[in-house]
């Protein structure tokens, strides 16, 4: 709970300086662990809480949802999971204190998220990568003109397809009228 607090009371002076932040909740949160873990409820809760957000982010990023474990994570705590992992890591790395089972499997944790946020894969690109590929625009019927195939790129032969279209369709017009 302390760690929950201390990301709150902090949570608007993350955009100005990160690091600070990152090493106050460090302070917080580590002192808190070293002072209480195993040793009262609240410590147990505040480790529990420690292990079970990067487990369940590395758990998500398995299944490749990083973007929905970090939104998640970001909706409970105000601080993302990184940030608040982070810290915890941080904090006991500078206070060289000696780290628990539950540290040691957080710190596992973050290294693993971190290493699967910053590298994921970017997104295969949908778009064409030919200057020569066709794309099919719906056919309007009942309108004068009509839509066809047209090329991506040479728009001037899109135009003269689309103006040869509009005097076909005039043609057929007149000879209706007849």
């Amino acid at each position: 709970m302390v760690t929950l607090i201390s990301a709150c009371a902090i949570t608007p002076l993350r955009a100005c300086c990160p690091l600070y932040v990152w090493t106050l909740g460090a302070d917080l949160s580590a002192g808190f662990v070293n002072d209480f873990t195993l040793r009262s409820p609240a410590g147990v809760e505040a480790a529990l809480l420690m292990c079970t957000i990067p487990v369940i982010a590395i758990l998500a990023q398995s299944c490749q949802t990083i973007s929905l474990s970090s939104t998640v994570a970001s909706k409970i705590l105000p601080m993302s999971y990184l940030e608040v992992l982070f810290s915890t890591l941080i904090g006991t790395m500078l206070l060289n204190e000696s780290m628990n089972l539950f540290q040691v499997i957080g710190a596992i944790c973050v290294v693993a998220s971190a290493v699967a946020y910053f590298f994921k894969p970017e997104p295969a690109s949908q778009l064409p990568t030919s200057d020569t590929e066709l794309v099919k625009l719906p056919e309007v019927e009942k309108s004068s003109e009509r839509i066809t195939y047209a090329k991506l790129i040479d728009s001037d032969e899109l135009l003269s397809e689309l103006n040869d279209d509009v005097e076909d369709c005039r043609g057929k017009a007149d000879d209706a009228k007849l």
